[in-house]
């Protein structure tokens, strides 16, 4: 999401849930046909199964679509068959072709051929829907008209996926300890969501009824809602009359009853994605701990220039994917300090207002807010965000003259996958791809019959913070938490809404039975996230969304998009990017147009506003409307013929979040660029789709902090190093010059059967000793750089190694293990850039975005004069380390560094791929790639044109025909009719 979701990896604790229960999934369960496709001949015309679409689309979704075990049934092998084509595409792709690409993705169409049908169920008397399956358990819905497609999709979705949709929206309503049970971690993770989103049922009911007011695409959505909630609660009743043999196990392990859906449920999945992908920014307070911590290290004006260094605001030499400016969240010249609100100690733990917890446990975060409650040091709790990525080339760069595509959203690794893998038919829909279960009646990503579309989070900055000024409305002193604020020279009450969580002990939380009630406070600018003090003041603090209320809208698009009546060109998708509200980037390709829509409701701040830092809610610096669509980023058909997106900065001065210190020199987006701009020259400036994955993957194997730092750190070094350095900077030096893949050492295999990528427990990285110096050299190298600076504020560790300073957002190194996360997705963001820049204002080089002198005279003890001096001692440090893990002074024989020694893992085991589960049949950890979870490879070769229902203009086209037939009998009729009376 994106970018798309990053849902908090809500189950640790219930994978000791299923791992209890996983002896009982073991073994297939077949996909029993309940017609044969000689029977076809008796359905009606609308069901008959035919693709409908154009165009060579592959799409992959691991680890496969239906993990449903039961009472009685185990694991179908569904639920793992496409974990294998998935992961084998790290060890395959450099022998890949497009003969070969089955191996690792399966086809994407809209519509299915007979010859692929397994089963097919007709699941209502009542309702006009078919649905038919294929041999990876995939649902193609067929519907006479489009209410009846929605409400096959809610019956296929709880079929397939009943329980992954309770966790989600018991997650976007921030109830999900009432599912999992009592314990601080649930707790938190919903006052997590809470304290970002925080609407009542009454809310999200009413947001669905304001679709109505959207004309008629919103009626529309309004009746697609309500027929697919029938279809869920409609499989529930099914499942609850033989639940041991229908309704997903984890409910009697939970000791659970799924409750029937609301069309509010919708909005509380919806929550998750606009939570946690679709947002950016909302980090101002920790942005004011950090200035005033530099202030008091470097003083006044030091302070302001460091902050400035250290934030990349509008780095000029990061990459971006739109070379035109548009500007966007810009620090005015002029700042206006009285709209500022400077807290009295910003870097303390908000005060809250939560009345009762688990016994022991605080809703307080430790440092920050909102979404960060779960700071980067506990990504065991948060799903790692902006991870998306997206590359499209022109028609001119392509062996056979139309665009391709490889693009797709990471919303990282489930078991079962929170995503709906289906197709949809009716009326107005034909479209295939995949949707987060719980509001698949529609598609989020995924194709028409000549069209595709993805997405990734642009994490553009829709949030503020606000500082409200409490008041007491019968005069006197202002209690700290008064529920009374002052807008616009008035004393307002909150508006307050009781959360109650009946909390029961189940088997993954077998804490004490209680009643967990929350007062949720919310102003006019958003839900209250804790109290602090300004000059003595008690103030509260409030998260203020773009999005806020307006989650639904987002449907609007994705409804149009599935409806080829009404998305059937670039100018018309451009349309439904445009209606959502999310901070998500939006990609186009059909048959001769590449398109890149930068997406969100983006607002205007105030005249002299400092963007970066908290503002007033007392009504002097309300927002000034959003930014009109031609103000967003966007290209069609750019002249480079290329666009190119992994979460980077969206265009020249379109400037990163509050909260997002990422956008600097060095930044992940540029090793697609490099794979790409490599194998173009390789093939003549003209590839197929299996040589754009193969550029795609390069990028996903690649070591960005490697790669992108070695050959500073060589010229900073010289030659007069010792010969243990020097050894050790050859063996690096090879490595990198081979590409700096993290890549198996091992055969690349032809068959993908094997779910881990050829990952087993003794495997090594090709160039292991590269990677371990280098995986132990680098935070080193940082620490050793940035100590005298940041270290004062407090410094994070994993395994025995640096990993984070904690007045930034940002780790050293997004590493693949990800502190322990094992989620895949890698450098997102770290210090490369701020390496970098220091090491080539010491050799004296251009820097677009220098440090100033209040960092440069403090970074390495001494200045920029002894940072090779923080260099070398970061090598002998090292050597020695790894001398010791390894047993060797040998340096090419080392395959281990600190943190995969202390988890006595080899390094390949280490930055594997970990499916968290939320099901009871889990697969095996993968071998590590910094890859989509759901990624398309597209490429279509005829026109685009408005499509329909293919029965339906089957029917239409014979009955004009028969009209027009008997037109012609008649008229002859009548002629011969009148010759004949003329002759009499």
């Amino acid at each position: 999401m994106p970018c798309v979701v990053k849902m908090p990896c809500v189950v640790k604790m219930l994978s000791v849930l299923f791992v209890i229960a996983l002896l009982l999934a073991i073994g297939v369960r077949p996909v029993a046909a309940l017609t044969t496709a000689s029977q076809f001949s008796q359905f009606p015309s609308w069901a008959q199964p035919s693709v409908t679409s154009s165009g060579s689309v592959n799409a992959i979704s691991p680890p496969g679509e239906n993990a449903l075990v039961t009472a009685t049934s185990k694991a179908d092998a569904a639920a793992f068959d496409q974990a294998g084509k998935y992961a084998g595409l790290a060890t395959g792709f450099s022998t890949l072709n497009d003969s070969k690409l089955h191996n690792y993705y399966i086809p994407e169409t809209v519509g299915i051929e007979k010859n692929q049908v397994v089963a097919v169920e007709k699941p209502s008397g009542s309702v006009p829907v078919y649905i038919y399956r294929n041999k990876y358990d995939i649902p193609f819905i067929y519907g006479k008209t489009d209410d009846a497609t929605a409400w096959g999709a809610g019956y296929a979705a709880a079929q397939d996926k009943l329980f992954a949709m309770d966790v989600l929206r018991h997650l976007g309503s921030g109830t999900l300890a009432s599912l999992a049970g009592p314990s601080c971690t649930f707790e938190q993770m919903d006052y997590a969501q809470i304290s970002q989103t925080g609407y009542s049922p009454s809310q999200t009911a009413q947001m669905i009824n304001n679709l109505r007011t959207e004309g008629h695409t919103g009626i529309e959505t309004y009746n697609l809602i309500s027929y697919y909630i029938d279809g869920i609660n409609s499989r529930i009743r099914f499942d609850l009359q033989d639940p041991a043999t229908r309704l997903p196990l984890e409910y009697s392990l939970l000791k659970q009853t799924p409750a029937f859906w609301s069309k509010g449920d919708v909005i509380s999945v919806l929550d998750v994605i606009s939570a946690q992908d679709g947002e950016g920014g909302g980090g101002e307070v920790q942005n004011e701990g950090l200035l005033n911590y530099l202030d008091k290290l470097l003083g006044k004006k030091g302070g302001s220039s460091a902050f400035i260094s250290f934030k990349d605001q509008n780095d000029p030499n990061t990459p971006v994917t739109v070379n035109k400016p548009y500007p966007y969240m810009m620090v005015p010249a002029k700042i206006n300090t009285a709209l500022t609100a400077n807290l009295d100690n910003p870097q303390a733990p908000l005060n809250n207002q939560i009345a009762n917890e688990s016994p022991g446990c605080s809703d307080a975060p430790q440092s920050g807010v909102g979404k960060e409650i779960f700071s980067m040091l506990h990504q065991d709790l948060q799903f790692p965000k902006n991870t998306s990525n997206a590359v499209l080339v022109a028609g001119r760069f392509s062996k056979s003259g139309h665009p391709i595509a490889v693009f797709g959203p990471q919303t990282g690794y489930y078991s079962p996958t929170v995503f709906m893998q289906e197709d949809l038919h009716g009326p107005n829909i034909a479209a295939s791809g995949v949707s987060l279960a719980g509001m698949n009646f529609t598609i989020l990503f995924g194709r028409g019959n000549n069209f595709a579309w993805s997405g990734t989070s642009s994490g553009a900055d829709d949030e503020d913070q606000r500082v409200e000024l409490l008041c007491n409305p019968n005069g006197g002193s202002v209690p700290a938490n008064s529920n009374w604020y002052i807008f616009k020279n008035r004393c307002i009450k909150m508006h307050l809404y009781v959360s109650s969580e009946n909390l029961q002990p189940t088997i993954i939380s077998p804490g004490t039975p209680f009643n967990l009630v929350r007062k949720i406070y919310t102003t006019v600018h958003g839900v209250v996230q804790g109290y602090s003090t300004s000059d003595g003041k008690p103030v509260a603090i409030t998260l203020q969304r773009a999005a806020e209320n307006k989650e639904q809208l987002a449907l609007l698009g994705l409804v149009r998009w599935e409806n080829p009546n009404k998305t059937n060109s670039v100018s018309t998708w451009l349309i439904g990017a445009q209606k959502c509200p999310w901070a998500l980037n939006w990609y186009y390709i059909d048959s001769s147009n590449i398109g890149y829509y930068s997406g969100g409701l983006l607002p205007i701040r105030a005249p002299g506003v400092n963007p970066n830092l908290p503002t007033w809610g007392t009504g002097v610096a309300e927002w000034k409307g959003y930014l009109t669509p031609s103000q967003h980023p966007q290209e069609i058909n750019p002249k480079s013929g290329i666009i190119i997106n992994w979460n980077n900065a969206s265009a020249v001065d379109f400037s990163a979040a509050d909260n997002d210190y990422s956008h600097g020199p060095i930044y992940r987006s540029q090793l697609l660029t490099n794979a790409l701009n490599k194998i173009l020259k390789i093939h003549n400036f003209k590839i197929d789709r299996a040589q754009l994955v193969q550029a795609v993957e390069t990028g996903g194997l690649t070591d960005m902090s490697a790669t992108g730092l070695y050959d500073q750190v060589v010229k900073t070094l010289g030659n007069n190093i010792p010969a243990n350095v020097k050894s050790m900077l050859s063996v690096v030096g090879r490595w990198v010059a081979f590409g700096g893949l993290r890549q198996l050492n091992v055969p690349s295999p032809e068959s993908t059967q094997n779910q881990t990528g050829g990952l087993t427990d003794t495997s090594q990285y090709k160039y292991a000793a590269a990677i371990a110096i280098w995986d132990q050299f680098y935070p080193q190298l940082v620490t050793n750089i940035f100590d005298p600076i940041l270290a004062g504020g407090g410094i994070s560790s994993y395994n025995n190694m640096p990993v984070a300073y904690n007045l930034i957002p940002l780790p050293l190194v997004s590493s693949p293990n990800g502190q322990g996360v094992k989620q895949g997705d890698s450098y997102g963001g770290g210090y490369e850039g701020f390496v970098w820049r220091i090491l080539r204002q010491m050799n004296n080089e251009s820097v677009g975005l220098p440090f100033s002198k209040s960092v440069t005279n403090k970074v390495c003890y001494g200045g920029l004069s002894t940072c090779k001096q923080a260099l070398l001692n970061a090598f002998s440090e090292t050597y020695m380390q790894l001398a010791s893990i390894n047993n060797s002074t040998v340096i090419s024989s080392w395959t281990s560094d600190t943190q995969s020694s202390i988890a006595n893992q080899t390094m390949p085991n280490f930055d594997s791929i970990a499916y968290v589960a939320i099901g009871i049949a889990v697969a095996p950890n993968m071998v590590w790639q910094n890859r989509p979870t759901f990624q398309q490879v597209v490429t279509f070769k005829t026109p685009e044109t408005a499509s329909f229902n293919s029965s339906i203009f089957v029917n239409v086209s014979m009955g004009l025909l028969a009209l027009i037939l008997f037109s012609i009998f008649y008229i002859l009729l009548i002629t011969d009719r009148i010759k004949f009376l003329k002759r009499s």
